[in-house]
């Protein structure tokens, strides 16, 4: 049976928002960032209450996307990106991404970027506590089977937009 799952969150950026991990990216819920956090893009995070959280998302098997959304006041000029991967069925507590398969803490595994690979333009958006964010995580299990246990022991999927029943 096919599933769907969405969830919203908002954030804001922070002066401390490096954005230089070479395999990851997080959406922190704390207000404070320190200078170790480099993966961090986004903090102060607070589900949509409407939706569900980042952490029932995660609970699903199959494909995930997140589309991270920087509205910086001083511009006006929106930035965004979207991040492809896999939903790692976890109990996700946090909202990070991962470029490798490592479940845990994982809202999205073997994803197509991490913070590192942001454009130069967001993360200067990000580096201002005047820009709010907005971070919408989609999970989808379609109606055949992914064999994501060949997924998180890290085969190689060049695309997972192109995944089908074959």
């Amino acid at each position: 049976m096919e599933r769907f799952c969405f969830s919203l969150v908002a954030c804001k950026g922070h002066p401390n928002v490096e954005a230089d991990h070479p395999s990851t990216l997080e959406l922190e819920r704390d207000e404070r960032l320190g200078v170790r956090g480099d993966c961090i893009v986004c903090v102060g995070c607070r589900q949509r209450r409407s939706t569900p959280s980042p952490s029932e998302c995660a609970r699903l098997r199959g494909l995930a996307k997140l589309y991270l959304v920087a509205a910086p006041l001083e511009s006006m000029k929106i930035e965004y990106v979207e991040v492809n991967g896999f939903s790692p069925a976890s109990k996700a507590k946090r909202i990070i991404v991962r470029k490798s398969s490592v479940r845990h803490d994982s809202v999205i595994v073997n994803a197509s970027l991490s913070s590192r690979d942001l454009k130069q333009e967001l993360k200067g958006a990000l580096r201002s506590s005047f820009t709010m964010c907005f971070g919408l995580l989609i999970t989808y299990t379609p109606s055949f089977d992914i064999d994501s246990e060949n997924i998180l022991a890290r085969s190689i999927v060049e695309d997972p937009s192109n995944l089908s029943n074959k």
